[in-house]
This record gives C-alpha cells, sequence and structure tokens, in this order.
C-alpha cells in the first residue's frame, strides 16, 4: 500500500477520535490536502472499519467522527499503519527526493503538486527543505522559470545520494518507481556471478555485506550510464589503487558493454576499480601503507589506553582485525561511499562502551573527519572492540575458581543448581553450604558466592562478590547469571543488598520536568554535576559533542547521554523524568540518564548499558518509573529491575 495513504490513515484516525465530530476545512488544514483527496480517504476508512472494529461516523453539517465498535480488533489495525513515516510532511519530502533523484530533466511544480496530491504552494514551500537534505551530498536544487525544478551536482555525489535516499528505501515508492522497474529487468544473479569470479580470479576476497555493495553500485552504474551521465573527472588521486581493481574494474566494463551495450569511459573505469578497492580486503597494499596504518593503529589504540584505562594496544586479535578493517575503511572515505550495518541501533544502543571507544577511535585517525564517515561506518569499528571484550569476557569465567553456593535447599536441588552453575564456570571448585555468615565468607578467600538465602546482619557489604539467586536455577537464568559473574569480577562495589545501579543513582540529580529542550536539559544537569564536584568541568561540552554526532536517544523513549570520555570525578547517573512531551531528532524522550563514567569503567558502562536495555524493551517498565510518585519510589522501582 502506498506510504502516503498509510500515514494519512493514520493521522485522519486521530483527527477524528474524540468527543466532537472534526469539520472537512479543520482536516484539510491538519492533513494539508485537498478536500477531494480526503473524501477519498474517508471512504477508504469507511470500507476498512466494516472488518477492522470501526465505523466513520458523518455528522451531518458537523463532520466526521471516529466510532470503535471493537477496540482490540481496531487496534490491531491501527498498530499494523506503518509507523516508519514520520509525519505527512515528512513523507511528501522523501517521495519528491527520491522522484527528483530519478529524472534526468526538469520537473514542473504543477506535476509534483499532482502527483503529490498537494497544492502548488507546498510543492515551493517543501523545496526549501530537500535543499536540506542535499546540502551532505554537495548537490543543489535548480529552479528554472517556466520547467521546474531539477537536482543538479557531480555524477559522483548524484549516485552517492541516489544509494542513500533510493536503495536505502524499504520499497518504491509510487510515482518514483523509475529506478526500481529498470533494475528489475537485470539479471542481477548473472552480474553478481560474473563479479564473484572476477574476484576468485584475482584472488580478491570480499565479505558478503561488501559484495552486495558492489553491486548495488554496479547497479546505480547501469541505471545512470543508460542516460549517458557519466563520471566526468576523478579528482582523488587513484595512484594507491592496485593495478588488480582495475584489472577486475576493466573487465566488468568489458562485460557491461557486451551486455548492456554501454561503453563506459575512463573515468567510470577508474571509478569502478576505487569502489570495489573501498569495499575489499588489503592483502594486495605495498609495505609502506600497511607499516603506516599499523602504525596509527596502535598509536591510536595506546592513546585510547590511556584516556579509558584499557589494553587494547595488548591484543594482537583486535590490531589485526583493525588493521584488515581500515584500508577498505580509507578508500571508501576517499570515494564518498559507505557500507550499510544493519546492526547500528543494537551496536550502538547495546555496547555503548565500545561505540564509545569506536568514535574515540576515529577521532584520532590523522586523515579522517566525523563529517566524513558515516555512523554505520563506526558501528562496523565498534564491533571489533566488542570482540575484544567477548575475549575479557571468556577470560573472566575461565579464572574463576573458588565459588560457593548458598541455599536451603535439599540435596537433589542443591545438586543441580552445583550442575548449572559449573556449566558457566568450568574451571571452578564449587562448595555449597546451608547456614553460614558474612565474616566467614570474607575468610574463605572465595571469587564469588552465589545466595538464595538474605544474610541477616547489621553489615550492608561483603569482601567477596555475593549474587542473588532464586532457590532453583533455571536453564534461561543462565545468560545473566553469566554476566554477573562478569560484572563482579571487574567492578569494584560494596553495597550488598541493592541493584547496583541504585548506588551510582543520586537524589540531587533526580528531575521531574514538564517539557522541555533536550540538548538544554541535559546540558543543564551535566552542569549540575559539576558544581557539586561529582564531575569535570569539561564534561557538560563532552556530552553534547556526542550527542551532535549521533543522538543517545534510543527505544520506547529512554535516552542515555554521556560524555565523549570517562572522566568523572565521581561516578553518577543523572535523571529526568519527562512527564508530558519532548523529542529529538522525530524521537520521543519519556525518560533519561545522564551517565559519568570514571576513567577505567568501561566493564561498569557495559553493565550500565544492559541496565538501560532491560528497561527499554519493557515499555510497563518506562510507565513504572515515568510514573514513580517521588525519588524513593522511582529508587525502589530500580532496585527491582532484572538485566
Amino acid at each position: 500500500m502506498n506510504g502516503g495513504v498509510i500515514i494519512n490513515k493514520k493521522i485522519l484516525i486521530d483527527a477524528i477520535t474524540g468527543d466532537e465530530p472534526v469539520h472537512i476545512n479543520q482536516l484539510i488544514e491538519i492533513l494539508d490536502l485537498k478536500e477531494r483527496t480526503i473524501r477519498e480517504l474517508i471512504r477508504v476508512l469507511k470500507e476498512d472499519g466494516k472488518d477492522n472494529g470501526f465505523e466513520v461516523c458523518t455528522v451531518p453539517s458537523k463532520g466526521y467522527m471516529l466510532d470503535v465498535k471493537d477496540p482490540s480488533i481496531f487496534e490491531a489495525y491501527y498498530s499494523n499503519l506503518d509507523e516508519d513515516v514520520y509525519s505527512n510532511k515528512r513523507y511528501r519530502i522523501m517521495k519528491t527526493l527520491y522522484y527528483l533523484l530519478q529524472q534526468s530533466d526538469y520537473v514542473s511544480m504543477n506535476d509534483l503538486a499532482e502527483m503529490l496530491s498537494v497544492s502548488r504552494n507546498t510543492v515551493i514551500s517543501d523545496s526549501q527543505l530537500i535543499h536540506e537534505f542535499l546540502v551532505p551530498f554537495d548537490l543543489v536544487l535548480d529552479s528554472k522559470p517556466h520547467y521546474g525544478i531539477k537536482i543538479v551536482g557531480d555524477e559522483h555525489n548524484v549516485r552517492h545520494a541516489i544509494s542513500k535516499y533510493v536503495l536505502e528505501s524499504e520499497k518504491p515508492l509510487e510515482n518514483t518507481e523509475t529506478y526500481f522497474d529498470y533494475i528489475a529487468n537485470l539479471d542481477v544473479e548473472r552480474l553478481r556471478d560474473v563479479t564473484k569470479k572476477l574476484f576468485e580470479q584475482y584472488n580478491v576476497s570480499v565479505s558478503v555485506d561488501a559484495m552486495n555493495s558492489i553491486v548495488d553500485h554496479i547497479k546505480i552504474l547501469f541505471y545512470r550510464a543508460k542516460d549517458h551521465n557519466f563520471i566526468s573527472s576523478i579528482t582523488e588521486s587513484t595512484s594507491h589503487i592496485p593495478q588488480e581493481y582495475y584489472d577486475i574494474a576493466t573487465k566488468l566494463g568489458m562485460w557491461i558493454k557486451e551486455e548492456e551495450k554501454i561503453d563506459l569511459p575512463k573515468e567510470e573505469i577508474y571509478y569502478l576499480a576505487s569502489q570495489i578497492a573501498g569495499r575489499t580486503s588489503i592483502s594486495t597494499i605495498s609495505d609502506l601503507y600497511k607499516y603506516l596504518l599499523v602504525s596509527q593503529i596502535h598509536d591510536n589504540l595506546k592513546i585510547i589506553d590511556e584516556e579509558f584505562d584499557s589494553e587494547f594496544s595488548e591484543d594482537e586479535i583486535i590490531k589485526e582485525a583493525l588493521f584488515m578493517h581500515m584500508y577498505p575503511l580509507l578508500m571508501r572515505i576517499s570515494h564518498k561511499m559507505e557500507l550499510q550495518n544493519p546492526l547500528i541501533d543494537l551496536v550502538s544502543s547495546r555496547y555503548a562502551n565500545v561505540f564509545l571507544v569506536a568514535l574515540r577511535f576515529v577521532e584520532l585517525w590523522n586523515t579522517i573527519e566525523f563529517v566524513d564517515i558515516s555512523i554505520d561506518e563506526i558501528g562496523y569499528i565498534a564491533l571489533h572492540f566488542a570482540g575484544h571484550f567477548e575475549r575479557k569476557k571468556l577470560e573472566t569465567l575461565n579464572s574463576v575458581r573458588r565459588v560457593l553456593i548458598v541455599s536451603e535447599l535439599g540435596r537433589g536441588n542443591m545438586f543441580l543448581n552445583k550442575h548449572k552453575i559449573s556449566s558457566i564456570l568450568p574451571n571452578a571448585t564449587i562448595g555449597t553450604a546451608s547456614i553460614i555468615s558474612l565474616d566467614e565468607i570474607d575468610a574463605m578467600d572465595l571469587d564469588v558466592v552465589f545466595s538464595s538465602v538474605d544474610f541477616e546482619s547489621d553489615r550492608d557489604d561483603c569482601q567477596t562478590p555475593i549474587i542473588k539467586i532464586d532457590e532453583l536455577i533455571e536453564e534461561e537464568d543462565l545468560p545473566n547469571l553469566k554476566e554477573s559473574v562478569i560484572a563482579c569480577q571487574n567492578i569494584q562495589r560494596t553495597t550488598l543488598n541493592r541493584n547496583y545501579m541504585s548506588e551510582l543513582l543520586n537524589e540531587k540529580f533526580y528531575r521531574k520536568i514538564k517539557s522541555g529542550d533536550y540538548l538544554q536539559e541535559i546540558e543543564s544537569l551535566a552542569n549540575s554535576m559539576v558544581d557539586e564536584g561529582y564531575a569535570d568541568a569539561s564534561f557538560p561540552e563532552l556530552v553534547l559533542k556526542r550527542e551532535r554526532i549521533v543522538t543517545t536517544v534510543y527505544g520506547n523513549g529512554v535516552a542515555g547521554p554521556h560524555g565523549m570520555k570517562l572522566n568523572a570525578i565521581e561516578e553518577s547517573i543523572g535523571v529526568i523524568i519527562v512527564e508530558e512531551d519532548m523529542t529529538y531528532n522525530d524521537s520521543k524522550i519519556r525518560i533519561i540518564f545522564l551517565l559519568n563514567i570514571c576513567k577505567g569503567s568501561l566493564f561498569l558502562y557495559r553493565e550500565i548499558t544492559r541496565f538501560l536495555t532491560a528497561i527499554m524493551n519493557d515499555s510497563d517498565l518506562v510507565d513504572q518509573l515515568v510514573n514513580a510518585s517521588d525519588y524513593k519510589a522511582f529508587l525502589k522501582t530500580v532496585d527491582t529491575i532484572k538485566y
């Protein structure tokens, strides 16, 4: 179904939901559509309502109202409407952009207005915003009296924009199918097979993602070249591109000429060679360039180790992985390319600690500016740092030797718990006890204690890490228990019977607001942490810098802003509860956790990320935290969170 119809349905449903009918003139203003378009939309909704638990009622001389007959069926219908389109206006702008990128001639304002079912003035107004979308690609929207508008600029940049705005769209939109119609008639599998065989012939290795990206580039080349939109010049140096890539590009050019009767000029061959080089392995680069890469990686990791109190520079595996990754990345940047990362949302939210390290690694690279590299690419670098932590986790689990289980269960159930724990701690000697004091535990020199028993003591601390367990450990409990062992072996803590996150929260930095500007509110809270002596003076600016590069607003209205560096004076987490309305980059915000973390606390940062992930994955939990009557109630809910 057309995305515009879907989003208009949602807006129309929202508009007529209430106790009073809404007049057609009000709907014209709300939806910014012509009257006949709205009446057709109402007709469609009336048909939909017959099978989906609702009715659109016409109130003579007054307008329209929604009457929900079956709430459960209606909710299912409403929730299935496309939720990925942010607003009618945004949809309209993106649709226009997609369309213009696929046109070689000027398009009149009247034709666009007819296509979009809006007024000519609306198209003129939207064109100002289209300019903004084109700026990052060095493209402009040219306007010519009596002819209309057209996107103009260097062919490199046009293809980059097509790759970004057309190829990444989930499906072709109505009246923007020129590209997709053309590609549908190509034998893409044969193209992929020919390309793969050439890589094999020249011993060039390529990942699945990189192969898909190369094929996408060639598809765009086909589409643009059919109308003689050729690359006319190569502005970047091509001297460092190995001969193998030219040979592959030349043979692909010969195949294209044979298949599509398109004779590519030498500039296109050079450009194709650079695209291939930017997405493949480093097996053919010179020894000097390898040395320079290795040196830069080593220097960056040494600085990161100093700043984060980490050990990345001692990890040969991560150095080799970054070495294999950086050459193609630098090639992609020089030719304005990028690989798409399907895991980027997961990486930036659930692995925020290594994403921060990756940001710093890129910032230290002497030939890269943040404006030149996509967040998707940074996500790939972060995955290499995540691999380092996975290896550290395994080392931690294998190093645990002395374990005690404290439980009042019978012998059989105790044996089952012991068996389950041994599966995650293979090198541990595991003892059991039913009654034991904290003093006795401290005297036993244990690595960790698992206890289903609450200790009765005036003490609220213990030298030995104690992990709370249920009386009988289930299979699904093991991943969290494993994470708890890793955390307690890498993070120093003192409190015994509370959720560790509670120790980092502070009532001084707990706020409830009705609404506000996201950046201003987190800057204000960061300044409070500085004033109270918890944060370094640079903290507010480092938080804003991080947010400008890529937002830390995640799912379900949860945000976790933090600085570009870990430099807290005293670790703390600030909280802002948004009671009514706050949005940032089209994302609604309900609760903000401002993270102020010390140097050397990457494992702690990882635990905080797991804590935030547990919240953002549970909308009911978000509601409980937001609706907590005061700080004490908020803290009580935090102590119940399992992650």
